[in-house]
């Protein structure tokens, strides 16, 4: 009984903190109201082989106020890099100079910022969606142990608040780092 309490609690931590670190990560991809070199973290760099690369792999990006600077490692990942900034859904435009491209990126204006909250907030809705399916997962496991009475009443109902303490503080985490991100897109 034990063991198995022990896994189902193991795969309920690892699958919170599984969509914890990827909401950070997609809202970090998310354009807010100052430059950060987060929101190149999904552009596809496309090498001469067809292969997949990181942009962090293959230049180093800086930010100065509303403009970033990415300088490449090696002229040839130049053309690389532009063509995948092109192709992603960013709307910026890359300027090349040598082996640096530069960025701008012009203030939001109210209605970019009104568009932005709303594809926070339904990130944020997608997320708990995937925080409820780890909590029904786990209390799957749960009711599975109760039903074959490895699992007392009263054992049960501990372990299900503990459950529950575990998925009320991953929401307050995704509400905080949702309020954070709406306010910064709503700095101006």
């Amino acid at each position: 009984m034990e063991e198995q309490l022990k896994q189902i609690f193991n795969e309920l931590k690892a699958g919170l903190n599984k969509v914890e670190e990827s909401f950070k990560q997609h809202l970090g991809t998310i354009r807010a109201g100052r430059a950060s070199p987060s929101i190149l973290d999904n552009v596809v760099i496309v090498d001469e082989t067809g292969g997949t690369v990181p942009l962090k792999s293959c230049a180093t990006v800086t930010v100065a106020g509303m403009n970033i600077t990415i300088q490449a490692y090696n002229n040839s990942y130049v053309k690389m890099i532009e063509k995948g900034i092109q192709q992603s859904n960013l709307g910026l435009t890359p300027n090349v100079n040598g082996t640096s491209i530069k960025l701008f990126l012009p203030p939001l204006t109210e209605e970019t910022r009104k568009n932005l909250l709303k594809v926070v907030s339904e990130t944020g809705n997608t997320f708990k969606t995937s925080v409820k399916q780890v909590r029904e997962q786990s209390m799957k496991k749960l009711k599975a142990m109760k039903a074959d009475k490895l699992l007392p009443e009263d054992d049960f109902k501990v372990n299900e608040k503990a459950i529950e303490t575990q998925i009320q503080s991953c929401n307050s985490l995704i509400d905080d780092l949702l309020k954070k991100k709406e306010k910064d897109i709503t700095e101006i």
